[in-house]
């Protein structure tokens, strides 16, 4: 093999290039001939001497001939990476079907060998789940290409497998799935650029994407959606983010306040699915977004929806406007709300020997069911938190208070002033409960003493494991109201989910669009994860998707090249046995144990 340069113009700007094609000899009975094999690109920078050893490599790799002298690295990726389209478009030429009766061939086992295994498990799964979902088809339907929905598939599949970024996507999909083998596409010859434009399509289509998945899971699993969760996060940009709007420093909720954020909306329903999405900007106040979220979910056929909130949404302003516009709610009250000791609780949940009681209260306006709530478990969690920070916050002060009467320590008294004011805003959630005196010298310069004291009862009030759920237009039991309101922990889990399995953060776009696009991918991959966990918990598999993640990324495909008795070099490609795990897993989903099928070749 040998790598020819062509001269040639460019039609349309009259430029002038050179074109290289992977050309083979051999012969006929008129005499020796040659045929291009493959164009071959990126060698407009070799030399002609790399490009010799290029071609020299690419005859060794689908020979199956160990090279004995080290290459540079960037030739010999691309030898392996073109020797694959060799290989392949030899097999589309000469694909035998795996034999229906048995077949034997004599070959030499010293010189077996096993080469590109790569992960088939995890990408069998997803890729089944898009075609029940019918996204393949609205793809179509949305007017995408052939190329374009190859893409966008394998790049939503990629961030299901952990890549958490378009480049990472890019190189997954080069070098380490046989995904393509599923697709029956190859991903050898992909650009950069065609993975950062499937976001670009993506996002264009978004409402009709995200209603399309709302009606389809409603379809399959007979979903509930009167009932809608909804809260918010943010993630964080790596860099300062300056070409995007959106990002705006505000309070991170992974403590990167210093680094411009996004804001992340998700409405889920009771099953944990989502049912909208949308993205705000980093500073936005949370209580803002209620409107536009609901108005969105009316406009996808949500309507009227009993709207589930945290606290931080819940304001009054916020209450007001869901009673004005007829939406039943269930929140937690920010306010706390008074109540006497002799309340007659209820045991609304036991788990674990802890119990969670609840009693109604009158509302003085009239308009709200009030529940008090007391969880033992919540109390146990918040006393531990409360002496723990209590604790720490006083041994700062005695630490303090001891240097007043050491040489060298600070004594100052506008100083020790500044100093305990940046200790109360460190311990801002403990420190409200204390009053903090300061002594002085006569001339007032020298701090002499620190006195403190603590208001108990106010500590013991807040840290109780108490908590009001304020309700309106629900005829429900207690029971009823509090089991409701801790689905919002869906909510979290999804967030939990999003950001620390799938690639949420953080993010290194320097675009609206492609920030957008970024999180929408995640959120598509999200419905992937929930239908595949919703099918495995119906059949009593309860497992995170990092964990199905790593089980079914040890199931490859992986050709076995191995010389026959005449001297040809003969390759099997075929998928690994299921490990027991793969096939609890295959059979809750109903799919097929070994992903693609097998393919044998002589080269």
């Amino acid at each position: 093999m040998f790598i020819r340069s062509t001269s040639k113009t460019d039609l349309k700007t009259s430029k002038k290039y050179c074109s290289y094609q992977l050309v083979e000899s051999y012969r006929t009975e008129n005499g020796p001939r040659q045929r291009i094999i493959l164009t071959i690109d990126n060698a407009t920078t070799f030399t002609p001497e790399e490009r010799k050893l290029l071609a020299n490599r690419i005859e060794e790799i689908c020979s199956g001939i160990d090279s004995f002298i080290l290459l540079p690295l960037h030739i010999e990726e691309l030898a392996h990476s073109f020797a694959k389209q060799v290989i392949q478009n030899k097999n589309k030429k000469n694909e035998t079907k795996e034999p229906e009766q048995k077949q034997f061939i004599s070959i030499d086992i010293k010189n077996l060998q096993h080469e590109r295994a790569r992960s088939v498990g995890l990408e069998h799964i997803c890729f089944e789940t898009i075609n029940k979902l019918g996204l393949e088809k609205l793809f179509q339907n949305l007017d995408f290409t052939d190329r374009q929905i190859e893409v966008i598939i394998g790049v939503i599949i990629a961030r299901l497998a952990g890549c958490g970024s378009e480049l990472e996507s890019y190189q997954w999909l080069k070098d380490k799935t046989a995904l393509e083998e599923l697709l029956n596409t190859d991903y050898s010859r992909l650009s950069k650029n065609t993975v950062y434009e499937a976001s670009d399509l993506l996002i264009k289509h978004k409402e009709k994407i995200e209603s399309h998945l709302i009606d389809t899971e409603t379809q399959l699993f007979n979903l509930d959606n009167t009932i809608v969760l909804y809260d918010l996060t943010n993630t964080y940009f790596e860099g300062r983010a300056e070409g995007v709007e959106k990002a705006k420093q505000g309070r991170s909720k992974e403590k990167r306040s210093g680094s411009p954020l996004v804001t992340l909306g998700l409405a889920l329903n009771t099953s944990g699915f989502p049912l909208k999405s949308d993205i705000f900007e980093g500073n936005i106040s949370e209580p803002a977004t209620l409107k536009q979220v609901i108005q969105n979910l009316n406009n996808n056929g949500t309507k009227n929806p009993i709207v589930v909130l945290d606290a931080g949404i819940a304001t009054e302003k916020n209450r007001e406007w869901l009673r004005e516009n007829h939406y039943s709610y269930l929140v937690c009250s920010k306010n706390k709300t008074e109540f006497s000791n002799d309340l007659s609780f209820e045991v609304v949940n036991k788990r674990n020997g802890k119990t969670v009681k609840a009693a109604r209260i009158d509302d003085p306006e009239g308009i709200e069911t009030i529940l008090v709530c007391h969880s033992e478990e919540k109390e146990a969690s918040e006393v531990h938190w409360q002496k723990a920070t209590q604790k720490k916050f006083e041994k700062e002060l005695i630490y303090l208070n001891d240097g007043l009467c050491k040489k060298g320590r600070m004594k100052n008294y506008q100083k020790v002033c500044e100093k305990i004011g940046r200790l109360k805003n460190s311990y801002s959630r403990i420190s409200q409960y204390y009053k903090i005196h300061v002594e002085t010298d006569v001339d007032k310069l020298q701090a002499t003493k620190i006195i403190w004291e603590i208001d108990q009862d106010s500590i013991n009030t807040r840290f109780s494991g108490h908590y009001c759920l304020r309700a309106y237009g629900l005829d429900w039991s207690d029971s009823r109201l509090w089991h409701t309101y801790v689905m919002l922990t869906r909510v979290e889990d999804a967030f939990r989910c999003l950001k620390s399995e799938i690639g949420l953060r953080p993010i290194y776009h320097q675009k609206d669009s492609r920030v957008d696009g970024h999180l929408f991918i995640t959120l598509l991959s999200y419905h992937i994860i929930q239908v595949i966990q919703h099918k495995l918990r119906q059949c009593d598999i309860h497992m995170s998707w990092s964990r199905i993640r790593k089980e079914m990324a040890t199931q490859v495909r992986v050709t076995t090249a191995m010389t026959t008795e005449k001297g040809e070099l003969l390759r099997v490609r075929g998928t690994t046995n299921p490990e027991p795990m793969h096939q609890a897993i295959y059979k809750a989903l109903q799919l097929s144990y070994k992903p693609s099928k097998t393919v044998t070749s002589f080269y």
